[in-house]
């Protein structure tokens, strides 16, 4: 998914986050790249039971995207964006 806002930034805030696995052995994962592009010289990868810190834009785009196997289906994540 890509957000998109007219505002110069936003920020993202994880509610709930519940991936299989932890940062050594990622089998559900979710990646984050801070710009409009997947070569976004920034990323983020986040999986396992904790909850991501706030992340805030560095332009008006940012894609989101989750990856998942094909075993032990788990909770999810859930996510709120504003402008900032």
């Amino acid at each position: 998914m890509t957000f998109a806002s007219l505002s110069l930034q936003f920020k993202v805030t994880f509610t709930d986050f519940v991936l299989e696995g932890h940062m050594s052995n990622c089998f559900d994962k979710l990646q984050i790249y801070n710009g409009g592009y997947f070569i976004s010289s920034y990323r983020s990868v986040f999986c396992g039971q904790t909850l991501p810190p706030p992340i805030t834009s560095q332009q008006n785009t940012m894609q989101i995207v989750f990856t998942s196997d094909f075993a032990d289906p788990w909770k999810g994540f859930r996510l709120e964006y504003e402008p900032v």
